[in-house]
């Protein structure tokens, strides 16, 4: 992707438009700021010359206190417009910080399950935060410092010009030029190298945030010394590009601090013969002075700033290429939400691929009855899960359809597809909140009493209320204060709370105990009297009450039927039944 300092900016112009009004006061304040600032030296000049003029005569105190106080009084308006021009400009970059950061959020939400596979989380937060601090030091930065140095530079040439002989002028603008196009040089210079430690920052953040976040397996497997290695291995990255970072800014000071002194030295040079020869008073003498001291302050920050909103600006590159990811389930423009459940789920002549090498599925056709429970079974690899991903629409089919009631599910809202059918998978992943937030996250508006409802009906209810903290109980990071167990009953029960007519368990016993799997099995049947269920399944055991069982092969289907049914065909579900009976009673007797 090309790199650029001016498409990061575009992202705002939708949200300038909105402050128009707002930010034009903010430019007319700004501007008076700097005409004040610039004018105070010329007081001052009078009030030197006027001294110089009567040092021997009686000095009119009356004059000298309304100089005095007109020059105080235009350096207290300059600075009262800075402060008022700050304050007004609060609510814009408070404001279009927010509204970005919502945006590029919301978006990251909306990206595909294959970003989220390939992306690690830390990093993202990371790129985020980075991006957001760029937004604000842009803003206030390039408005209040860059821009009113810049007016206040046109300013000061332009009164050296035609008030004074052109060579300060043209030495203000030899060393500005010099000056501004050496920070710039250097700065762009210092930016690909930003580039590459932000890239390496990153990686070193995600990989600590994966080793943190999975600890427990670190620990279990001793492989410490393994982690802190690969970290160190990547904080030495960091470590390279950090020291060659600080070099690019040990010549720019170095830089810019010379271009600056050599200018100030010949400005002072040129003032002291003018003052000599007589062509200058003291007052014009104070006057320059005073213009190199104002210049010489902002100029020296200016560099600075320069180096930060560029570093800002790569930041910002990085977090708005994020909004550049287009979206892999792209919803339609006239799409429709699925008024009601009526009929079934089906899929016609589905081919499926996640890379387009490995063909998963190949006109495949399947159909899921309301009211029904239908169950999926087949070896590993068969594509049972990659079923429950199209059904769910994190992957879009690449030929063939999924329809629901005949809708093809393409021409439906995401939400509506979804809210359509709640899932139940593996793996838990809970949030660290409250046992409580977890469940109510079905139905963020439910009731305390609906949200116990669900539990009783998940089996749940009575270990959660014999918690220390009941339903305000903390379930740590992922749920890791739980149980596989509890954090699959409390994934039910946030499943009854969310009311979907289609519940899908994918392969939701698999990994618990034989105490856990039961009672998650008494839920499940309790649940099939009043919803339609798609029961994905490794342990044939627990879906032997299913109306009709799919059975898949390498991604195709190779039988279908009621338990009897297919334990008579004497075919592939016979032969796995058979398999896990064996392991069952070869488990038995070991015990």
């Amino acid at each position: 992707m090309k790199e650029t300092n001016v498409k990061p900016l575009s992202y705002f112009l939708p949200y300038l438009k909105q402050f128009a009004p707002r930010i034009t006061v903010v430019f007319i304040i700004l501007i008076g700021a700097k005409v004040a600032t610039v004018l105070a030296p010329f007081y001052l000049k009078n009030i030197v010359d006027y001294l110089q003029t009567n040092i021997t005569q009686a000095v009119v105190w009356e004059v000298i206190l309304i100089a005095l106080a007109t020059y105080f009084g235009v350096r207290l308006i300059g600075v009262i417009l800075n402060e008022l021009k700050d304050f007004i400009f609060a609510r814009v970059e408070i404001s279009i910080t927010r509204k970005v950061s919502k945006r590029v959020f919301e978006h990251i939400l909306e990206l595909s399950t294959r970003f989220h596979l390939e992306k690690k989380s830390g990093a993202i937060a990371n790129m985020i935060q980075r991006g957001l601090a760029g937004i604000e030091f842009v803003f206030r930065f390039s408005l209040f410092n860059i821009l009113p140095t810049l007016i206040e530079m046109f300013l000061v040439i332009g009164i050296l010009l035609f008030n004074y002989h052109p060579i300060f002028a043209i030495t203000t603008i030899v060393t500005l030029t010099l000056y501004l196009t050496f920070t710039v040089f250097i700065v762009e210079q210092r930016a690909k190298v930003q580039r590459v430690y932000n890239g390496h920052v990153n990686k070193a953040q995600g990989m600590s945030l994966d080793s943190l976040t999975n600890v427990d397996t670190v620990q279990l497997f001793t492989n410490k010394e393994f982690e802190v290695e690969r970290y160190d291995k990547l904080l030495a990255e960091v470590e390279s590009m950090a020291l060659s970072n600080k070099t690019y800014l040990y010549l720019t000071n170095l830089g810019q601090g010379a271009i600056n002194a050599i200018g100030m030295l010949v400005l002072l040079y040129f003032a002291t013969e003018g003052v000599y020869t007589g062509a200058m008073t003291i007052g014009d003498f104070t006057l320059i002075i005073a213009y190199i001291t104002q210049l010489s302050i902002p100029l020296g920050f200016i560099g600075f700033v320069y180096r930060q909103i560029k570093d800002s600006l790569v930041n910002m590159e990085d977090m708005f290429n994020l909004l550049n990811i287009e979206k892999e389930v792209k919803e339609e423009k006239d799409a429709l939400a699925l008024p009601s459940f009526q009929d079934n789920i089906s899929l016609n002549n589905i081919s499926f691929s996640y890379d387009g090498q490995r063909e998963i599925f190949t006109d495949l056709s399947l159909t899921f009855p309301k009211g029904k429970t239908t169950a999926i079974v087949g070896p590993s690899g068969s594509g049972k899960t990659s079923i429950s991903k199209l059904l769910l629409r994190t992957y879009d089919v690449q030929q063939g359809e999924v329809c629901i009631d005949g809708y093809g599910i393409k021409s439906l809202t995401v939400d509506s597809v979804r809210g359509l059918i709640g899932l139940v998978p593996q793996d838990t992943t809970l949030f660290n909140e409250s046992v409580g937030f977890n469940i109510a996250y079905g139905n963020t508006d439910a009731t305390q009493d609906e949200i116990e409802a669900a539990a009783r009906k998940a089996s749940i209810h009575d270990f959660i209320k014999s918690l220390p903290d009941g339903y305000d109980t903390l379930v740590g990071e992922r749920g890791l204060r739980l149980s596989g167990g509890e954090k699959q009953r409390v994934a039910i029960a946030r499943v009854i709370l969310k009311g979907s007519p289609v519940i899908l368990f994918d392969e939701a016993t698999s990994s618990l105990d034989s105490k856990s799997e039961s009672i998650i099995q008494e839920a499940i049947i309790g649940l099939a009297e009043e919803r339609t269920m798609i029961i994905i399944a490794h342990r044939l055991s627990t879906i032997v009450h299913a109306d009709n069982i799919i059975v898949l092969k390498h991604g195709a289907l190779a039988e279908q039927g009621t338990h009897h049914e297919l334990l008579a065909n004497k075919g592939l579900y016979h032969e796995l039944w058979q398999i896990q009976k064996q392991e069952q009673e070869k488990e038995h007797t070991q015990v």
